[in-house]
């Protein structure tokens, strides 16, 4: 099986202008080649970026993969205290665990570095907003 030759390509000419009609046929031949353009600078741009990968890995040198810039922190800002679980042998006793949860919750809320929040209150619950009052 060859290329498609001429006469292949006017039977298929002439089938595409019957079925899609002379209005419609511009319209179809300008999103396919849209379609193949685009199709075009995406392969364009994977080749690019390969060949740049390839290159940087013959030079021995690997480009990290994500952001080992150290972080700038405006002044100001406190970073968030860090919580860090005694180191035991055996089991964790979960009161003893949540009583030092507890105090170190505590001791960051009285530092000013964490809001305090509640959590055995519910939050208020809202009324739906397409709720009508009926008149009795």
């Amino acid at each position: 099986m060859g290329p498609i030759g001429l006469p292949e390509l006017l039977v298929i000419m002439v089938l595409a202008l019957l079925l899609f009609g002379p209005r419609k046929l511009p319209e179809i031949g300008r999103s396919i080649g849209k379609a193949v353009g685009e199709f075009k600078r995406a392969s364009d741009e994977l080749k690019r970026t390969l060949n740049a990968e390839i290159a940087l890995e013959e030079e021995g040198t690997v480009r990290p993969r994500y952001n080992t810039s150290p972080t700038i922190r405006p002044p100001g800002l406190t970073p968030a205290p860090t919580v860090t679980a005694p180191a035991s042998s055996g089991p964790v006793d979960a009161e003893a665990h949540e009583e030092v949860v507890e105090a170190e919750i505590a001791e960051a809320v009285a530092a000013g570095s964490v809001d305090a929040v509640s959590t055995d209150e519910e939050p208020p619950r809202a009324e739906p907003a397409n709720t009508v009052a009926r008149k009795s």
